[in-house]
């Protein structure tokens, strides 16, 4: 009997789990929900963190840890709204890539090192923008959700 297939995932059906990630399930041919409990498989998208708005990413705020799923730029950010700056530098300190080195950026900003700050955007090819903390720490989770 053939336990696991290739799905196209467009077929699956999807339900919310803990309204943060979505469990895709498949029945392998049986329609017994026995069988089927014993062959649920989860897919996560680790891509990016499954989240819909920045409403829920501030309502994560409320937990003890991120979601080990989040990327890495989303977790310096988690870390930040949380109010711990340096772990959250601690994320995207040693990271070159053009979207770690726009976090990075923004978190210099925020320290008041605009120096620094800019030397990133630069790195991120961006520049610094003239907008509050507050928005662009938005715009940030907006863009990596």
């Amino acid at each position: 009997m053939l336990d696991v297939a290739v799905i196209n995932f467009n077929y699956l059906e999807e339900t919310d789990v803990d309204s943060k990630f979505r469990v895709l399930l498949f029945n392998c041919g049986n329609n017994n929900i026995n069988y089927l409990q014993r062959n649920i498989y989860f897919y996560f998208r680790t891509k990016k963190y499954l989240m819909g708005s920045v409403s829920e990413f501030k309502a994560s705020l409320t937990k003890e840890r991120p979601i080990s799923e989040m990327s890495v730029q989303l977790k310096s950010l988690w870390y930040d709204g949380k109010g711990d700056w340096h772990q959250a530098h601690a994320q995207v300190d040693r990271l070159n890539d053009p979207e770690s080195a726009w976090v990075h950026a923004y978190l210099h900003r925020k320290e008041g090192d605009i120096w620094n700050a800019d030397y990133w955007y630069s790195k991120a090819q961006r520049i610094r923008p003239n907008v509050s903390l507050e928005d662009e720490w938005e715009q940030l989770v907006l863009y990596f959700i």
